[in-house]
């Protein structure tokens, strides 16, 4: 199972992101998370007393966490600021969505299955077997199969 980290601190954050040129765009996220609304599907955990890290208070999200952006800012100093908020896997405009991303045709789910499909989709093979071999990883005899054809695909 994979993770994305972040940080509760700005500076800290724009420490780890380079100088903009011509070529690359300096981007912040700005998180909202309301532990209240979250489902215990998608999982996120504050990581601070864990850390090795100094004054980083670190926050890791599930892999297939779903975001939706609630505004987008180009802020004076030349980063572009992106917020948004952590959706639950029951917020009703998004339910379609989930349902759609999460069935497989034996209502079984598997974020690495699917998002393979997609990168397969858009040709980007390499990836798309990576994807499949993760999911591979984590399938019991029963399920690989299907991943398998995937794969072979």
């Amino acid at each position: 199972m994979g993770y994305s980290a972040s940080t509760i601190h700005r500076d800290f954050a724009l420490s780890f992101v380079p100088s903009s040129n011509d070529a690359t765009e300096r981007i912040l996220f700005d998180i909202d998370v309301n532990s209240n609304v979250c489902s215990v599907t998608k999982l996120f955990a504050n990581i601070a007393a864990k850390s090795t890290i100094p004054d980083e208070d670190g926050v890791l999200f599930m892999l297939g966490s779903i975001f939706r952006i609630k505004n987008i800012v180009q802020q004076k100093d030349g980063i572009c600021l992106i917020q948004m908020c952590l959706c639950s896997d029951n917020d009703h405009d998004l339910k379609p969505l989930f349902m759609h991303l999460q069935y497989d045709g034996n209502n079984s789910v598997n974020d690495f299955v699917q998002f393979g499909m997609h990168l397969r989709e858009d040709a980007y093979y390499d990836e798309a077997e990576r994807s499949y071999q993760r999911a591979l990883e984590d399938l019991n005899d029963d399920s690989s199969s299907s991943n398998l054809i995937n794969l072979a695909v």
